[in-house]
């Protein structure tokens, strides 16, 4: 027993002997890591307060574009070099946005494979000082036994980074470690446009946040609505960071809480480089015009005689298009335009008859009160270049600021779709000199694939257009602005200029709907209008055409003569002042247009050419004139009416088969009350029967003044003195009006055709 006692003690103190030994090896190794188990307490809290789900810049003013692309490489955790302060290069650069920081630590990372036992023996993942090292040196075999057990344990779950750890710092991280919102999906656009109004009420930035103090350009603080868009087909980043994401088909809106964040999310999802667009919704403001004046009473008195307000309209032939058509008989089919602005005064009174039911894509409703003019200024341009066949669809995207982020924008153009508009006008800027946005192009191209043709400003700042976009777009008409310089036209001073210019058009000191009456505003945003309406009464006659034909056509009514400086271009030439120059639209109703009417030699060539240049008939057709077809005495008399200045008249109607809605009723009375007609009775005009030769050359003779005869011979044996016609046709013979169906005969009870009519009245005004 006293022997087995004795062998038991020299082993224990072989063995005490041995753990001082390997202690004391421990603690050279201790002396060897310190640049990490030194590393300061404080210095790793304040890493942990910083670990949540979004990238933190670091010190060295990296982006998290840099984060990501590090992320992304191929060099392996274990090669980065350790830096002073015991951290590595990556735990100071911060991590990509939604990864938590991985807490393996350094020493970990740089130990030898033979030295796996001695990693063991490491302490828990809390930095550990000299003092601690030197009570653990004085604890008993079994104690160090348990520590080195437990630090195993802690050291295999960082290790295959599946295990949660026990520092105070993971525990924190778990905290941070917010869920990602589920993806709110859309089916309906205004429901989709409504939810992003709310956003921008739930998170502090309501459209009355965009104002001029706080934001002065669409790229000084791209972040300011704290939203980032993202077009795609693929999938999201597992982890964004945002606090609320909506999806309307392959387009998402994800919103965050700060801009800090916004940046960030947006560098982290432009690095991907997986997504089709990739912008934060960007603020943009209308291009404003310059005011120079205002009237809100009435128009002015020097202008009151003009059929239209706007000096545009008749530099540009729009006036005598829209004459044509309404002398030529034409109706012109219903086309609607969208005007996208900062909405429309929608009781003034020149604009009465002309507005649909708008929408506000600001807020989601549909009030347009316009808060600046701007809106109204534009919306009275096409008003005044257009006929009433032409509705107009407001939109409202800029708030009194004439600001509105661009997601509005872009579902104002979708909203205007909807509703079947045929042209849109867009009078806003967005400063892009890196000429990276491009959001709006597909948008752009849905516009173009359905036929409707997109019409913005060139912009105000007399720079280069291709800065600014939307102007700079391949995809719509950019147009510059044009001043009057004595009887020509000249490129603005202030107006844009470049490769992306289309077309000029008047915009300087331009007479538009303001307020509830009317008033003067210049600029691109004047000039861009004109263009809308021409290309709204060019669809409505000549039917659906592609952005491309519209373009074309344009293009071949540009006259280089209107601006001074182009006399000397060739037609269809371009430059960057004025693009294609200015359109002259006045022959675009051609001045003569009857297919059936083509022979120069007929003889009532000449007499339909001058009666329809003249304004007397507008054909049977908008191709066709009938000239053999029988002239009706409602059609004749119409025409001596209109011969002459189309006079009011002021008798009662005494006839019963005259209505008010026929268009020879004021004729009819006016022939009556002038003695021109009595009817077929007291109470009857028959303005439905053919006409006769007699009858033609008696209305005639008498609108004329009954003039007297000067040759009393009669060579017609048809032609009686007890007839009511024999003055009539006398004196149509001897003035060379009629030479008779012959030698002898006049054919006095024949029908007259509506050639025939034609030419006597032609050569009874003109003397041959």
């Amino acid at each position: 027993m006293i022997s087995l006692l004795i062998v038991l003690s020299v082993l224990l103190g072989f063995q005490i002997l041995l753990g001082y030994a390997e202690e004391n090896e421990w603690n050279q190794q201790m002396e060897s890591a310190d640049t990490v188990l030194l590393e300061p307490p404080q210095e790793r809290g304040a890493e942990a307060e910083n670990s949540d789900n979004t990238s933190i810049p670091s010190e060295e003013g990296e982006t998290i574009s840099d984060f990501i692309r590090s992320d992304m490489e191929d060099e392996p955790a274990a090669a980065k070099k350790e830096v002073a302060g015991g951290e590595s290069q990556e735990e100071q650069s911060g991590l990509p946005m939604g990864e938590l920081p991985q807490r393996t630590e350094e020493f970990e990372q740089n130990v030898q494979p033979e030295e796996a036992e001695e990693e063991l023996e490491l302490p828990p993942t809390e930095p550990i000082g000299q003092n601690e090292a030197a009570e653990l040196a004085e604890s008993t075999v079994e104690e160090r036994s348990e520590a080195t057990l437990e630090s195993k344990e802690e050291i295999d779950d960082e290790g295959d980074n599946t295990g949660k750890p026990e520092s105070e710092d993971a525990e924190t991280n778990e905290e941070l470690c917010i869920p990602e919102p589920e993806i709110e999906e859309f089916d309906s656009l205004t429901e989709y446009n409504s939810a992003i109004v709310h956003l921008s009420e739930e998170f502090g930035l309501g459209n009355d946040r965009l104002t001029l103090e706080q934001y002065s350009g669409s790229t000084e603080d791209p972040y300011l609505t704290k939203r980032v868009i993202v077009v795609t087909d693929a999938a999201l980043p597992g982890r964004t960071g945002a606090s609320r994401i909506l999806r309307y088909r392959n387009e998402y809106i994800m919103q965050y809480a700060t801009e800090e964040e916004t940046e960030q999310a947006y560098q982290m999802l432009i690095a991907s480089g997986t997504h089709e667009a990739v912008l934060p919704d960007l603020v943009v403001e209308e291009e404003p015009g310059m005011d120079s004046g205002f009237m809100f009473s009435a128009r002015r008195p020097e202008i009151e005689s003009r059929e239209h307000y706007s000096w545009g309209i008749e530099a540009t032939g729009l006036d005598t298009m829209l004459n044509r058509i309404r002398e030529n008989g034409i109706v012109p089919a219903q086309v609607t335009v969208a005007v996208l602005d900062s909405g429309v005064t929608v009781e003034n009174p020149y604009l009465a008859g002309r507005l649909l039911v708008g929408y506000n894509a600001l807020d989601a409703s549909d009030d347009v009160t316009d808060e600046m003019g701007h809106g109204t200024h534009v919306t009275g341009i096409v008003a005044d270049g257009t006929d009433t066949n032409v509705s107009i669809l407001p939109i409202k995207v800029f708030n009194a600021e004439g600001r509105g982020p661009i997601s509005a924008v872009k579902n104002a153009i979708l909203f205007a779709l909807e509703k079947g508009a045929s042209v849109i006008n867009l009078s806003m800027s967005g400063m892009d000199k890196n000429r990276t946005v491009t959001y709006l192009e597909n948008t752009f191209q849905q516009a173009i694939d359905v036929g409707t043709v997109i019409c913005v400003s060139a912009g105000n700042q007399y720079s280069d257009v291709m800065d600014y976009y939307p102007s700079r777009s391949d995809k719509v008409l950019t147009v510059a602005a044009l001043e009057q310089s004595g009887e020509k036209l000249r490129r603005a001073a202030y107006s844009n200029y470049g490769e992306a210019i289309d077309f000029a058009l008047p915009g300087s000191q331009i007479y538009s709907t303001l307020g509830t009456g009317l008033g003067y505003k210049s600029g691109t945003s004047m000039a861009s209008p004109h263009v809308a309406a021409a290309i709204a009464m060019i669809k409505s006659v000549s039917g659906e055409m592609s952005f491309w034909d519209i373009k074309n056509t344009l293009i071949r009514f540009c006259d280089n003569d209107l601006i001074e400086g182009r006399e000397s271009m060739e037609p269809g030439a371009w430059d960057e002042q004025c693009g294609y120059g200015c359109l002259n639209l006045t022959d675009f109703i051609s001045p003569f247009r009857f297919d059936d009417v083509t022979d120069t030699k007929a003889y009532y060539y000449d007499p339909v050419y001058w009666a329809w240049d003249q304004g007397l008939t507008a054909g049977t057709s908008r191709t066709t004139f009938s000239p053999s077809a029988a002239c009706t005495r409602g059609q004749f008399v119409t025409f001596l009416w209109h011969l002459s200045g189309d006079p009011e008249p002021t008798i009662v109607n005494p006839f019963t088969d005259l209505a008010e809605t026929d268009y020879y009723y004021k004729a009819v009375l006016w022939a009556k009350e002038n003695g021109i007609t009595s009817g077929t009775s007291a109470t009857s005009f028959n303005p439905g029967s053919p006409c006769t030769r007699g009858q033609v050359v008696t209305f005639l003779w008498r609108a004329m003044g009954s003039p007297e005869l000067v040759d009393l011979s009669n060579p017609f044996t048809d032609v009686k003195p007890s007839d009511y016609f024999y003055n009539p046709v006398l004196w149509a013979k001897e003035n060379g009006t009629t030479s008779g169906t012959s030698a002898t005969t006049f054919g006095p009870g024949m029908a007259c055709t509506r050639a025939q009519a034609m030419t006597f009245l032609y050569k009874a005004m003109n003397g041959t």
